[in-house]
């Protein structure tokens, strides 16, 4: 688990319909984009605190790193 990187490129939409448009072999009739809130902190709490500290960071790299797993576990989990 130390050793696995899996690096992740994340189009934006414009760039997906592009593709999807270029490629001809479909038709875009809705595209959504959902957006993964990563900060820790709600909105009244950012107002009163304003700790940049390194552990605010850290906090929203956990949070970021378990939205990427909930996601992928499935995918790449190994069946015995």
């Amino acid at each position: 688990m130390d050793s696995f990187n899996l690096p992740l490129y994340t189009p934006c939409k414009e760039e997906v319909a592009e593709i999807i448009v270029r490629e001809g072999s479909f038709k875009i009739n809705n595209l959504q984009v959902f957006v993964i809130d990563s900060n820790p902190l709600s909105r009244d709490e950012q107002l009163c605190n304003k700790d940049s500290s390194f552990s605010f960071y850290t906090k929203i790299g956990e949070n970021i790193a378990n939205a990427v797993r909930a996601g992928l576990e499935t995918i790449l989990s190994i069946r015995v």
